[in-house]
């Protein structure tokens, strides 16, 4: 997560203090480095014929389509920390069980080495695999940068010997507070040169950083993909003013610049303690959930991402951490009441007799929703002349078929190893209609998946236009610290009439300070709302607004973001 320490194996950062959640800075704290303890053999980089392309808005592996169901992967069990031993049978034992709950991909933190790579690739998992580099370093020491680009590279050539390799992540979530001081414009185009540099070398392996919400405005169009950590309670602010779905589908639409868009990680904590309250939208926070609601937000989150349009997410995550965060010698030795250290799909009812662990119900959850996955169509998506159903199986399902409004089943066509795909052909003198699409896909073991959307259909070519709109404006673009701010939340109906007395929730989103403010308030005749803020330091400033429509069984969260520069 964004304020929590690095997973797996290298130096760690997070915020300290509960009152992290109002307003403090991010603290940083180099505090090992290292790796699975285990032998692997070191072999001479190969250029092996790539199984990884990308393809508009896609990550392709041996040339069909990759929707990525991933799980964050760290092998570490009760009383060990970052660079123990772990017994390569409880890490097979790990990918059995990760690839019987239908995950195709491990998203780890920091480099594997070769011999798990080859046991990853025996149980058919694909890896997004993230690095040993301190790309933040180069933030305010631009010298370090000929140092991390020979480390980087590297890392690839070795990389480049396994060909499930599907993705490195550079770094995870720079520190903010390093960005803000070297200043946005000059740490993206420190990151910019870093990848140029790597490309004109001839990178064999797609590359990019897992982004945090407090830095999603900085530039993603020159990295081979848009990858983002994301929590629906944080940053509360904005995620409760326009949602999480719409949340993604604005950086789909704003950031990703026509790239894969990966959630990297998501995921809901059981600590007992809460650090950060629940929200009115999601009634899921930093902690303080329950195992049944660790499954239900967990889903949630997942379907408003593939809903949004994202093309992959990587569920935070495989086992507890206790060896978070470190705030004291000895504190791997405790499973201590931290939200950070409770995210496991896996926990263990035995920390000392049990190394295998236990899968909570979020782990069932996961594996029935990965078994036929809904890619299209979108929940409460229109669609004119064509809605296309498209649905990405499990090895486990034989069959895939489809029905409209209740109507007779029809069968969806196989179109490659993991693809069931067809066709809603509308008629071309229907009007607008309502339509249910039901989907049930069948196991060879007989077993029954079923899948639902409610969508709008148009029998012509249309533009398509959502029922309402938001927008947000300001005087300027960019403001001197403590400068009054003018900021202007229009909403209009489908064919631009202003909107009167309707409720918008609109929030105010420091990221240098995670300072956040929120407000719910009525348009006027204008359907407008004017807001006036003055920031408290230099650096960016997130706006959002967002309301909820509701007609008949249409129940859709709109919503703009925009940030400013304050210098």
């Amino acid at each position: 997560m964004f304020f929590r320490s690095r997973q797996l194996f290298k130096g760690l950062s997070f915020l300290t203090g509960l009152a992290l959640f109002l307003a403090v800075f991010a603290q940083t704290l180099p505090l090992c480095a290292s790796s699975y303890a285990m032998a692997s053999e070191d072999r001479s980089p190969a250029d092996p014929v790539s199984r990884v392309s990308i393809k508009g808005d896609w990550f392709y592996v041996d040339g069909e389509k990759f929707f990525i169901k991933g799980i964050g992967y760290s092998p570490y069990r009760p009383g060990q920390k970052p660079g123990d031993d772990v017994p390569i049978e409880l890490v097979e034992h790990d990918f059995k069980l990760i690839k019987e709950a239908g995950f195709n991909t491990i998203r780890t933190w920091s480099v594997l080495p070769g011999d798990i790579l080859e046991l990853s690739k025996k149980y058919g998992l694909m890896v997004i695999q993230g690095s040993d580099i301190n790309l933040d370093e180069a933030m305010l020491n631009p010298e370090y940068l000929p140092k991390l680009l020979n480390m980087a590279q590297d890392e690839i050539r070795q990389a480049a010997i396994h060909d499930n390799i599907l993705l490195i992540l550079l770094a995870n979530e720079l520190p903010a507070e390093k960005v803000f001081i070297a200043g946005p414009d000059k740490a993206e185009k420190i990151l910019k040169e870093f990848k140029q540099a790597l490309d004109s070398k001839g990178a064999k392996i797609p590359v990019s950083i897992s982004n945090s919400p407090q830095l999603y405005f900085m530039d993603n169009s020159f990295w081979d993909a848009a990858c983002f950590n994301l929590y629906v309670f944080m940053p509360a602010a904005v995620f409760d003013s326009i949602g999480f779905r719409t949340f993604i589908e604005l950086i789909i639409k704003k950031e990703s610049k026509n790239k894969p868009l990966i959630v990297t990680e998501y995921g809901i904590s059981i600590s007992k303690s809460q650090l950060v309250k629940k929200l009115a939208t999601s009634q899921y926070g930093f902690g303080g959930n329950t195992p049944q609601e660790q499954k239900q937000g967990t889903l949630f989150m997942l379907d408003e991402i593939v809903q949004a349009g994202a093309t992959g997410a990587c569920a935070f995550e495989w086992i507890d951490e206790w060896w978070k965060n470190f705030d004291t010698p000895d504190d791997w030795q405790a499973h201590d009441d931290e939200a950070e250290e409770w995210f496991g799909l896996l926990g263990f009812e035995n920390e000392k007799l049990d190394p295998k662990g236990v899968p909570r119900p979020v782990y069932f959850a996961l594996k029935e929703y990965n078994q036929a996955i809904m890619v299209e169509p979108k929940k409460m998506n229109s669609y004119s002349k064509v809605a296309p159903i498209e649905i990405y199986v499990t090895e486990n399902i034989g069959s895939v078929e489809y029905r409209v409004n209740g109507g007779f089943w029809k069968k969806l066509k196989r179109t490659s190893p993991h693809w069931f795909c067809g066709k809603l052909k509308i008629s071309p003198w229907q009007k607008k209609k309502e339509q249910l699409i039901q989907v049930r896909a069948k196991e060879i073991s007989g077993a029954v998946h079923t899948r639902e959307a409610r969508i709008w259909t148009y029998g012509k070519k249309v533009l398509l236009k959502d029922p309402v709109s938001i927008k947000i404006s300001t005087n300027k673009d960019k403001y001197a610290r403590w400068e009054s701010i003018k900021i202007k939340v229009e909403v209009k109906d489908a064919s631009g009439v202003p909107l009167k007395d309707v409720t918008v929730d609109y929030a105010i989103f420091e990221p240098a300070t995670w300072i956040q403010s929120q407000v719910s308030k009525a348009t006027d005749k204008n359907g407008q709302v004017i807001i006036k803020y003055a920031t408290s330091r230099p650096g960016a400033l997130a706006i959002s607004a967002g309301m909820s429509y509701k007609k008949d069984n249409y129940i859709r969260r709109f919503g703009d973001l925009i940030t400013i520069k304050v210098q």
